[in-house]
């Protein structure tokens, strides 16, 4: 497709100073940050712990977890990032569409874990995340592609001069800047390198970076709830498609699975859950 305009990138963003819903998604990160509307629960945990592009993202793209990370350009709370804010915007939406709703025992933020089509349609068709058609499925071979992903001087010109204009933007919201302009670079970042690897290239053009901005500004004004879903899978079936990813740095996904969990468990304050149950 033909991107737009550094130019008329900048006047799109500009216009977010305005915007209803930007200004949701900043109220959605104060009240998280105050630990307010984002507990997990059973059911998000089994899809969590068992999701197989998750897997990848928390493992390939954090060289196995370690906790020393390389220099790759794309790393894992790229990923988490893009996950963060789509549980903002979700929550912003609905706060926006149905206010009685997020004060009820059944909204919760991370509904759209047991959803995820949204994350692999970004990843796997960019700004064409909302056509109708299934998405591809995490692959080892996507992620490894990934983190060798270098950027152009060229797209960091343009990355450079398109995001000060978020900036500036995003500091007139006021004490939540700093998230919320974390939030932009690592989506940014990861989106169009995601569309570099889907081309078949190992740098990221300026093409891609303003096709990254589109997709962004695309995505505030789709309703993520209308995009389309996963069937619910069982534990059992999560199970398969990970022993189907094969193995990484010698030991198998399912293998990984028991590490990670206990490691997402104690982040979280827990020490056990049953995870036997339907996600």
């Amino acid at each position: 497709m033909k991107t737009k305009t550094v130019d008329e990138l900048m006047e799109e963003i500009r216009e977010l100073e305005s915007s209803e819903i930007y200004g949701a998604v900043y109220e959605a990160i104060k009240l998280k940050n105050k630990g307010l509307g984002s507990d997990i629960v059973d059911e998000d945990l089994v899809f969590l712990t068992r999701n197989p592009r998750l897997m990848l993202e928390f493992n390939v793209l954090a060289n196995g977890l370690k906790i020393v990370y390389s220099g790759d350009t794309v790393k894992r709370w790229h990923a988490s990032d893009l996950y963060d804010f789509l549980q903002n915007l979700y929550y912003a939406q609905t706060k926006i569409k149905d206010p009685k709703r997020i004060h009820t025992k059944r909204f919760n933020r991370n509904k759209f874990i047991k959803t995820y089509n949204i994350q692999e349609r970004l990843i796997s068709q960019g700004y064409y995340f909302d056509e109708e058609k299934e998405p591809d499925k995490a692959t080892l071979k996507f992620y490894k592609k990934l983190k060798k992903v270098k950027w152009s001087s060229n797209a960091k010109k343009t990355n450079k001069k398109i995001k000060q204009v978020f900036d500036k933007i995003n500091k007139k919201f006021g004490t939540d800047y700093v998230e919320m302009k974390k939030l932009i670079d690592h989506i940014i970042t990861y989106l169009a390198a995601s569309n570099a690897v889907n081309e078949e290239r190992n740098k990221i053009s300026s093409e891609d970076v303003k096709l990254a901005y589109e997709t962004l500004l695309k995505l505030l004004e789709t309703d993520i709830e209308s995009v389309g879903e996963y069937e619910k899978k069982t534990e059992e079936e999560m199970i398969k498609e990970l022993e189907e990813l094969g193995e990484y740095k010698g030991k198998s996904f399912f293998q990984l699975l028991d590490k990670w969990k206990n490691k997402t468990l104690k982040g979280l304050g827990l020490s056990s859950i049953d995870l036997k149950r339907d996600g």
